[in-house]
């Protein structure tokens, strides 16, 4: 009898399977041998599965992930800093902590900005900052008319502006600061809207060097009236920043000129930037004595003008001069005669 219903019985035993449960990834497990070469793939139920767990070998790789440690999928580990020569590129290239120091960012300056200076007799000038002033900055230089320009050039030298007529309280003088750099134009921007170059005139035998050429406003319109010294700043937007002259520019006058480069995130890549820079103004009187007549140039454009750059002053002679120092503050030439038709202008923009 119990023979019968034993055989009456059917009993499905698993039958061997080569292929996983695909239908049962919880109950799966992935083993890697210690060369990572091979992976086996085990159909267990969860209770096997917490078994076999804790009977991985060490360096054994579950399904969750890998041992505990770094994430291969985090941020990459510090590298050790190298040192290398620091340039200009926002980096602190010499491993020192300090960004763009020295004199790294003088050449760049050189190399990749420009100084504009812009003139105009019987008020033609703009009376407000404007992107261009005369022909400038399409045109490297215009000397025709009654309003006038000329820009550095990217190699050191000094680039002359003639004036015509009187010098006097209804000529104006413009400024502008312009860097462009097609491979880092960031880097450009940065120099650009950090720096600004600053002209100030004082008449009356007055000294424009005391001004703060941080205080002075982006346009300068008042008339004989209005303050003395005067002065404007170019403000960092590339555009030109116009200064009405006070009475006539005669020998108790002097114009002075300053660089100077501010940043609240970083003030010391700054002072750097400013330390490492210089532009020069320069004046020229080709006066004939006696005659309504005006000698022609020896100097025109070129690497000096009078005793500038080798000097950052000169303050003696038909040509004069003065350099922005690398301070960030207001150096002058004088006047010793009346301005006037014969009267040349020259800027400069290079690394110190």
């Amino acid at each position: 009898m119990l023979l019968l219903g034993l055989l009456g019985c059917t009993v499905d035993l698993p039958v061997p399977s080569s292929e996983p449960d695909a239908a049962s990834p919880d109950a799966r497990i992935r083993l890697r041998d210690m060369g990572g070469a091979r992976t086996h793939d085990l159909g267990l139920d969860g209770a096997v599965e917490a078994s076999v767990d804790a009977a991985l070998p060490d360096g054994a790789v579950d399904a969750a992930g890998p041992p505990d440690g770094p994430s291969t999928d985090g941020p990459a580990p510090d590298l050790p800093c190298v040192p290398s020569d620091e340039i200009c590129n926002g980096a602190d290239d010499d491993c020192d902590d300090h960004v763009d120091e020295g004199d790294a960012c003088g050449p760049y300056v050189a190399s990749h900005c420009r100084v504009w200076l812009g003139w105009a007799d019987l008020h033609e000038a703009p009376h407000e900052p404007a992107a261009a002033w005369g022909g400038c900055p399409e045109a490297e230089r215009d000397e025709r008319g009654d309003n006038r320009c000329v820009g550095t050039r990217l190699d050191g030298w000094f680039r002359r502006l003639p004036l015509r007529g009187n010098v006097d309280e209804n000529d104006w003088l413009g400024v502008a600061f312009t860097c462009a750099d097609d491979d880092r134009p960031q880097l450009a921007a940065w120099v650009q809207s950090r720096c600004a170059i600053a002209l100030a005139q004082a008449d009356h035998s007055r000294d424009p060097t005391a001004l703060d050429p941080r205080g002075c406003p982006p346009a300068e319109v008042a008339d004989d009236g209005g303050p003395d010294p005067r002065c404007v700043q170019s403000g960092g937007d590339g555009l030109f920043h116009p200064m009405r002259l006070r009475g006539d520019v005669n020998h108790d006058d002097a114009l002075a000129l300053a660089l100077w480069c501010d940043d609240a995130v970083d003030p010391d890549r700054a002072a750097a930037l400013q330390a490492a820079s210089e532009a020069f103004l320069g004046s020229q009187d080709r006066q004939v004595l006696g005659f309504a007549s005006c000698w022609d140039a020896p100097h025109d454009d070129g690497p000096a003008w009078g005793d500038c750059p080798a000097s950052s002053a000169d303050d003696a002679g038909l040509l004069r001069c003065v350099g922005t120092h690398g301070d960030g503050a207001f150096h002058a030439f004088h006047f010793d005669h009346d301005a006037a038709r014969c009267e040349v202008l020259a800027v400069a923009l290079r690394s110190r």
